[in-house]
């Protein structure tokens, strides 16, 4: 089941649109709400949630929301989050670190840029999001230059047009006329980036939801978080900082733990319920990178 949400996005059209998670949150229950209703026969059956990058703010909210409606159709069982931007405190000092070590900026900026995000980690400390905000995305953007000197979710590759990949196949797919009609949707264009949707939610970038995490771990929910270790914007040592870093009751154990490999296709950790994977030659987008190695993913979660 995919779902194009918040409202605004892809097909979903609405006359408002959210301005924080918690209003994304209760939609997407509704939504789910309604799903059941209208399929009876999917009832109960085990859901996961899965989805990628921004989505580490959606998922955590969106996964909370369901265990607190205690909605008697909804067994939600799992969430996957890959490359995704889940608590930006701790994953920004992970953005100097990663384009060292790849070689995509020196020693002098190396050191430079670290003192810059510490200084904006200090006031995302103070929960003044909007000035952390702007503090981390100037650094960010020092790293990744204008125009950017490298693709930005794929260091391996350069960045080409806007959203640095080319969507026009998609949309021109989704764009025909008989596949409007077979989806249900004649008359709405699908669109791949909406910026107003983005606009609205400007400063919850900078909100960590790591807690929401917590929440799900220790109530029996599985989490996997995965990573394309060639993304730079949401990279696997952010990904890495913040599992290790999350406050639940396995937090010593996992923090702790040594890698093992997953065949040769990466490695990772686990411990109750969390797991953390990196996943060798994928950038942000693994399924469309290691395609098959993703649906190996999945279906051993």
């Amino acid at each position: 089941l995919f779902v194009d949400q918040p409202v605004g996005t892809g097909y979903s059209k609405g006359s408002e649109m959210e301005k924080d998670e918690f209003g994304l949150g209760f939609n997407f229950h509704t939504f789910l709400v309604e799903f059941f209703a209208t399929y009876p026969s999917l009832k109960k059956r085990p859901l996961y949630i899965t989805g990628e990058s921004y989505a580490g703010h959606y998922i955590p909210v969106i996964s909370a929301e369901i265990l607190k409606q205690r909605h008697p159709d909804i067994n939600l069982v799992g969430v996957a989050i890959g490359n995704g931007w889940v608590d930006p405190f701790n994953q920004v000092l992970a953005y100097p670190k990663f384009a060292y070590e790849n070689g995509l900026i020196d020693s002098k900026h190396y050191n430079l840029y670290t003192k810059d995000f510490e200084a904006c980690r200090s006031i995302l400390n103070t929960d003044n999001y909007e000035v952390g905000f702007v503090g981390c995305i100037m650094t960010t953007n020092s790293i990744i230059g204008n125009p950017p000197n490298f693709n930005f979710y794929d260091i391996r590759k350069k960045c080409k047009g806007k959203l640095c990949y080319d969507f026009s196949l998609i949309e021109k797919f989704l764009a025909q006329e008989n596949v409007d009609k077979i989806l249900g949707v004649s008359g709405l264009p699908w669109e791949a980036c909406v910026a107003t949707v983005q606009e609205e939610l400007y400063f919850d970038n900078m909100r960590s939801y790591a807690s929401n995490v917590t929440t799900l771990l220790e109530s029996g929910v599985s989490v996997l978080v995965y990573s394309g270790d060639k993304d730079f914007i949401c990279n696997y040592m952010g990904g890495e900082a913040w599992t290790n870093n999350l406050q639940w009751s396995g937090h010593n154990a996992f923090s702790s733990l040594d890698y093992v490999p997953f065949e040769n296709f990466g490695q990772y950790k686990s411990y109750k319920g969390l797991t953390f994977l990196q996943i060798y030659g994928a950038g942000h987008m693994v399924p469309m990178d290691q395609p098959e190695v993703a649906l190996t993913m999945l279906q051993r979660f």
